[in-house]
C-alpha cells in the first residue's frame, strides 16, 4: 500500500513512523523546510504522553512535571493555589519530539520531503496530491496539515514567549490568568528549568496579544523581565458543526485538522497520538474504508462538542461566573477531586467538580 502523508506534524510523522514500522511505504510532504518549525505550542499535555506514544527514549522530551498551579480570574486580583498531589501534566520539548518522529520515520523507510507545500484535492470519487506540476494518487492519503486545512474549526489567535524571569518561579506548578484582557481564553506561564525559564503565552478574540502578553508577565513576573523570542499560531477553540471532517474514499484527516484539540485549552497532541494509534490499527486490519477509525473520529467529535460547551459556559464573562469559580477555588477537597479527573477529559473532570461547585454555590449564597 502507498501512503501519502500532507502535512509533518507530530500527528503526521506519529503516524508515518508507525506505518513505516509496519511495513507500508509511506511519503511525508511537509510544506515547511525544517521539521519542527515554526514552533506552535507550549508543549503541555497529559503526564503518561512518553508511554502513550510508545517509543521508550522520548524520555528526553521532558522540560518540567507539573502538580497544580496557580488561578488569578482577573489580573491583579486574589490569586487561588490549586495542588493535586500528585503529577498531572508535563511540559515537552516539542520542536525535539518532532525531530526525533521524523528520525524515526526516515529509519523505518518512510521518505520525507521539506519546503514542499502540497495539496489534496478531490478528483472524481477520490482524491489526489498535488505536488508543483505533479499530482500523486496514492491508496491513502493521511491530512495532517493543521487547522488551517479545516474551515470548519473555530479559531483564535494564540502568541508566545521564551521569558527570562527575574525570580524563580515555583516549579510543579502552572500559572492561568483569566482577564478581560484575554477576552474569550486565558493566559498562562509555564516554568521550566530552575523555575527562570518560562514559557508565557495569550490566546485571545482581542488583536493586541502582545499588549496582553506583556501585562501578564508582568503580573506575575514583575517589570524586569526578558523576552527571548516570540512564537505561536492558531488556537483552536471549538468547531462550527458537530460532524466532523472524516474524509472520504481515499483521504482521512488526523490531529488538528482533523478537529481533535481540546476546546478549553486548545491543546491536541494528545488526542492526536490516540487518534494516529487507532489509524493504524484501522490500516493494519486491511480496512482502507478505516471504518474504526472514521467512528472513533465521529465519537470525540461529538465529546468534544460537550467540552465546547462546556467551554461556553466557564468563559462567559459574566460577574457571576467569576464569583462562582472564586468559590470553587477556595473549596476544601477540590485538589483530591482533581487528583482523580483525568486533566484530559475536560468533560469528565468537570463531571467529578459539579458536586463541588455547587456545593460553594449554595455555601456562598447562605
Amino acid at each position: 500500500m502507498n501512503i501519502f502523508v500532507v502535512g509533518g506534524g507530530p500527528s503526521g510523522l506519529l503516524a508515518a513512523a508507525k506505518l513505516s514500522e509496519a511495513g507500508f511505504k509511506v511519503t511525508v510532504i511537509e510544506e515547511h523546510a525544517k521539521v519542527g518549525f515554526p514552533e506552535h505550542c507550549t508543549g503541555i499535555v497529559r503526564e503518561n504522553f512518553v508511554s502513550l506514544v510508545g517509543y521508550s527514549d522520548l524520555k528526553s522530551i521532558i522540560l518540567a512535571k507539573y502538580t497544580g498551579g496557580y488561578i488569578s480570574l482577573e489580573l491583579g486580583d486574589e490569586i487561588h493555589h490549586v495542588d493535586t498531589g500528585s503529577i498531572k501534566a508535563v511540559m515537552i520539548d516539542r520542536p525535539l519530539y518532532e525531530r526525533l518522529l521524523s528520525d524515526y520515520a526516515s529509519c523505518a523507510g518512510a521518505q520525507i520531503m521539506l519546503g514542499k507545500p502540497a495539496k489534496i484535492v478531490r478528483a472524481g470519487d477520490s482524491y489526489v496530491v498535488k505536488l508543483e506540476d505533479q499530482v500523486f494518487k496514492p491508496d491513502l492519503i493521511i491530512g495532517a496539515r493543521g487547522p488551517r486545512a479545516n474551515p470548519n474549526l473555530k479559531v483564535i489567535t494564540g502568541l508566545q514567549a521564551y521569558v527570562l524571569s527575574p525570580k524563580s518561579l515555583e516549579q510543579g506548578s502552572l500559572y492561568v490568568a483569566f482577564s478581560h484582557f484575554f477576552a474569550d481564553f486565558f493566559g498562562w506561564m509555564a516554568p521550566y528549568g530552575d523555575g527562570t525559564l518560562v514559557k508565557v503565552g495569550v490566546a485571545s478574540a482581542n488583536k493586541n496579544l502582545r499588549r496582553s502578553l506583556i501585562k501578564l508577565g508582568q503580573t506575575f513576573l514583575g517589570a524586569n523581565y526578558k523576552v527571548k523570542a516570540y512564537f505561536g499560531g492558531l488556537v483552536v477553540v471549538g468547531a462550527r458543526e458537530l460532524v466532523p471532517n472524516i474524509g472520504g474514499s481515499n483521504y482521512v484527516p488526523i490531529g488538528d485538522e482533523a478537529g481533535l484539540v481540546k476546546p478549553l485549552t486548545g491543546g491536541g497532541l494528545d488526542l492526536g497520538v490516540l487518534g494516529v494509534k487507532i489509524l493504524v490499527e484501522d490500516v493494519c486490519q486491511g480496512g482502507l474504508g478505516l471504518e474504526k477509525y472514521r467512528m472513533w473520529l465521529r465519537k470525540s467529535r461529538f465529546r468534544l462538542f460537550e467540552a465546547q460547551i462546556l467551554r461556553s459556559i466557564l468563559f462567559n464573562p459574566s460577574g457571576i461566573n467569576k464569583i462562582l469559580l472564586a468559590r470553587l477555588l477556595k473549596t476544601q477537597g477540590l485538589g483530591n477531586s482533581l487528583k482523580q479527573a483525568d486533566f484530559d477529559d475536560h468533560v469528565g473532570a468537570a463531571l467529578k467538580l459539579i458536586p463541588l461547585y455547587l456545593r460553594s454555590s449554595v455555601e456562598g449564597f447562605l
